[in-house]
């Protein structure tokens, strides 16, 4: 029988801390129960995509809701939106908080972020990736395409 590859330190500390969870835009239906296990909810959808509806069915729950719009920017260049953001959830993390994080499919936005407040959590490029992948093999997929080819300001 083989070892398990051992984590870096931080990813060990990480595992036993960190309350991610990471999807697509939930059901209207859905959201009650889901906020039954947060803290914290951050909704990456622009107003386009009715962000206002589920903020305020977030809201309704009592859970806090950080809304952040995208929006579409001429020059693509999200980096500050993703500093910004990630900045946010690694300090609740951090504390101990249950975040989730969610955008329209769950892979773009909510991977950057989420590889985003992992790294400022002290990961590597490689633990950040596998624990996205621990928790949402998809969104960990796309952000290992988005490493790989360096793009959307990736890296904090």
């Amino acid at each position: 029988m083989t070892a398990e590859p051992a984590l870096s330190p931080a990813a060990d500390d990480l595992v036993a801390t960190v309350n991610l969870q990471l999807g697509p835009r939930p059901k209207l239906k859905n959201i009650p129960r889901m906020a039954a296990a947060l803290d914290t909810v951050v909704v990456l959808l622009m107003e386009k995509e009715d962000a206002a509806t589920l903020v305020a069915r977030w809201e309704a729950t009592g859970v806090a809701v950080l809304h952040v719009d995208y929006g579409i920017r001429r020059d693509g260049d999200h980096a500050a939106i993703v500093e910004a953001t990630a900045e946010a959830v690694a300090a609740r993390l951090a504390a101990g908080r249950r975040v989730h994080i969610h955008c329209a499919a769950g892979l773009h936005r909510t991977g950057r972020v989420a590889y985003a407040s992992l790294r400022r959590l002290g990961l590597s490029r490689d633990d950040a990736i596998a624990e996205i992948r621990r928790i949402r093999p998809v969104t960990g997929d796309a952000v290992a395409t988005l490493v790989a080819k360096d793009s959307g300001s990736v890296e904090p």
